[in-house]
């Protein structure tokens, strides 16, 4: 009954969380409706002669999924259900259930083969349900923690016992991760590369990379088109972290209310635990691991997450809040490892306050869908798929606009993922600048949909646009559709069509490419190119690749200044190199 307690709360708490519905899915904004548009995304593709990584958005691109979490695992997984259930919000529902369970049983054989018996289940429930997991529910790719106790779970076998069979479950456990979430890929190769360090069994962490090569190949593949993946900034956490949460606040002790990226909820009880484990020798690595990792979880400015970010997969994290889980990950053999040791009344105590502590004030937000859209095409649908050219959506192609164009499957300009190419960010620009003339020379299109009255009152001013008419769509309204006219506009091209003048800004060494001829850009162009800087020292030519600053606008005259780029590190002014910029167009 003792341990049969723990997965009866387990049950209750992931159903209570997330019972699938036919037209709704847990979470807030936008992200929501972008994780469900990626899950839709991998089933079409999965169901036909589609790339698996082509999508619709910028344009129609081939390696569309490589530009943010590819979830292509739990896709596969989850299409059983998908297609039994026809509806993709039950489909991720379940899917959620599922993983939340896995959460449970995967840290509890962990710390069962990391020697814990009384306790493992009990540590298995607090890791389903702790503070920084129930304030992701809008982020549906966080929700696959299990994958990180389930890999440290096959290490804890292989190390005990490196039989050929464990260096292979290892191997996998580690590398199927680049198909679920690619902040717990990086987070895992960190901690495999320190265990097969100190193991000295450099094998395994091959093995892994050659499990995750047909995952990362794609992101390589748009990294170099974009110059790489490299984020200056960083949404990190912070002291409040530790007694925040997001959305989703204690029903008994207060939380801080933070950004999603921040909270982190650890909470008074589980604090205090960590602190008293400190007692127990055997906990304190344990906790000192916890510490580090709170530490990366800080992100820039702080040292530990600068100093990783020279290597290229913790360079591309932003949102770095997210090393949180391994806190609380760390700190559980720590903490129950010592309550194991304590008199038999304590433990029971010390984990009905842990969990009290824990339980929220209410369900998860949920994000409404329209279950029509796995019904028959609407209007709007059938319109669309007359014609396989891109669509440019205005005012903006949302998170809303991604999913129920999933029913037409049409391609379109814009957008919403974790990285965007250079003439795409330029194209969302426009449309927030509401330059609609503009943004229809940046992409050429056939065909424009207005999402709103006010976007289509303006659509209609422009001579260029022949109306065809408004169209009911699912819950989008009635959209209204546009025939655009041939456009012959001159062409500028960013590697033919300009010249490079070295210069310096405030002392930095800076560059400016000008026009030489009058034109206009093109956005699939534009999104093709990136910037190599080349800068000599001792001799030898040092290139690095970079994104491509974003252009102001579409049109130019000749010698008006196209692009700025300033070189902005301390030891390029201190040691007065001068970098040499070049366009790299594909």
């Amino acid at each position: 009954m003792r341990r049969a307690a723990p997965w009866l709360l387990a049950v209750i708490f992931a159903v209570w969380s997330y019972w699938p519905t036919a037209g709704s899915i847990p979470g807030w904004g936008g992200d929501p409706l972008f994780n469900l548009w990626t899950f839709e995304v991998a089933w079409h593709n999965l169901g036909t002669t589609a790339g698996l990584w082509e999508a619709p958005l910028f344009g129609g691109s081939a390696l569309g999924l490589a530009f943010s979490e590819n979830q292509l695992i739990p896709a596969l997984l989850f299409w059983p259900i998908r297609a039994v259930s026809g509806n993709g919000a039950i489909a991720l529902g379940a899917g959620a259930i599922l993983m939340s369970l896995l959460a449970m049983a995967c840290t509890t054989g962990w710390l069962h083969a990391l020697g814990l018996r009384r306790l493992a289940e009990w540590g298995g429930l607090l890791l389903a349900g702790c503070g920084w997991l129930q304030s992701q529910y809008a982020h549906y790719q966080n929700l696959c923690v299990f994958v990180l106790p389930l890999a440290f779970w096959a290490w804890t076998a292989y190390a005990r016992d490196p039989r050929p069979a464990r260096l292979g479950a290892c191997a996998l456990a580690f590398g199927w991760i680049a198909g679920w979430n690619l902040y717990f890929l990086v987070f895992a190769d960190l901690c495999l590369l320190v265990l097969a360090a100190r193991a000295k069994r450099p094998l395994v962490l091959a093995l892994a990379l050659a499990v995750q090569a047909p995952f990362l190949v794609p992101y390589a593949q748009v990294a170099r088109s974009m110059g790489g993946y490299a984020a200056l900034l960083s949404s990190g956490a912070g002291l409040r972290s530790l007694f925040g949460s997001a959305f989703r606040p204690r029903l008994l002790l207060p939380s801080f209310e933070v950004d999603v990226e921040s909270a982190g909820y650890l909470g008074p009880v589980w604090l205090a635990l960590m602190a008293a484990s400190l007692r127990r020798p055997e906990s304190r690595p344990w906790l000192v691991a916890a510490a580090i990792a709170f530490w990366a979880a800080l992100g820039r400015g702080y040292g530990l997450f600068d100093a990783l970010a020279a290597f290229p997969g913790p360079s591309a994290l932003r949102s770095t809040g997210r090393a949180q889980i391994l806190v609380f990950l760390f700190s559980l053999p720590a903490v129950l490892g010592w309550l194991e040791s304590l008199p038999r009344w304590r433990a029971p105590a010390a984990i009905s306050l842990a969990l009290i502590d824990l339980i929220p004030a209410s369900r998860p937000q949920r994000t409404a869908v329209d279950p029509a859209l796995w019904g028959p095409p609407s209007e709007l649908s059938r319109e669309l798929s007359r014609s396989a050219s891109p669509l440019l959506v205005v005012p903006e192609a949302h998170e809303r606009f991604m999913l129920d164009a999933t029913q037409s499957w049409t391609p379109y300009f814009g957008g919403v993922s974790g990285r965007a190419p250079a003439g795409e960010t330029l194209l969302s620009a426009l449309e927030r600048r509401e330059q609609f003339p503009e943004a229809l020379e940046l992409t050429r299109p056939m065909r424009v949909l207005a999402l709103t009255p006010a976007a289509a009152e303006k659509l209609r001013a422009l001579p260029r646009l022949q109306p065809r008419g408004c169209f009911r769509h699912l819950d989008l309204g009635t959209p209204c559709l546009f025939d655009v006219a041939r456009m012959d506009l001159p062409a500028l091209r960013l590697d033919r069509d300009t010249r490079k003048e070295d210069s310096r800004a405030a002392g930095w060494p800076a560059a400016d490419f000008l026009a030489t001829t009058s034109g206009v850009l093109d956005a699939r162009e534009v999104d093709r190119c990136s910037l190599r800087r080349t800068v000599r020292v001792l001799g030898m030519s040092l290139p690095s690749m970079l994104p491509l600053p974003m252009p102001d606008r579409a049109r130019y005259a000749g010698g008006e200044r196209v692009l700025h780029i300033e070189a902005r590190q301390l030891l390029l002014r201190l040691g007065g190199f001068s970098p040499q910029f070049t366009l790299i167009c594909e």
